[in-house]
């Protein structure tokens, strides 16, 4: 990908994640924490699952390291998630 093109498909994905992001909300809103919890700890591990996979695919690890939001989020995600379920 090249920095600084906004392609139709940037876009696309831009509007999907936000979408994606009001739908888990609204699905989780109303539902009890425990659910609200595992549904964000499954999400979280697979975020340090992606962390993982980026670090050990790509030739140029301190590129991929989990410095970023998303990445940052997924960490303290799996932390709240382990806090709760007193694991």
């Amino acid at each position: 990908m090249v920095w600084g093109s906004f392609g139709i498909t940037h876009i696309i994905t831009l509007v999907i994640s936000v979408l994606l992001i009001i739908g888990i909300y609204l699905f989780l809103k109303n539902k009890e924490e425990k659910i609200q919890i595992t549904v964000l700890g499954i999400l979280s591990f697979s975020g340090i699952a992606a962390i993982i996979y980026n670090l050990l695919t790509w030739d140029s690890p301190l590129e991929y390291l989990p410095f970023h939001l998303c990445s940052l989020n997924a960490l303290m995600l799996l932390f709240r998630y382990l806090q709760k379920t007193k694991l």
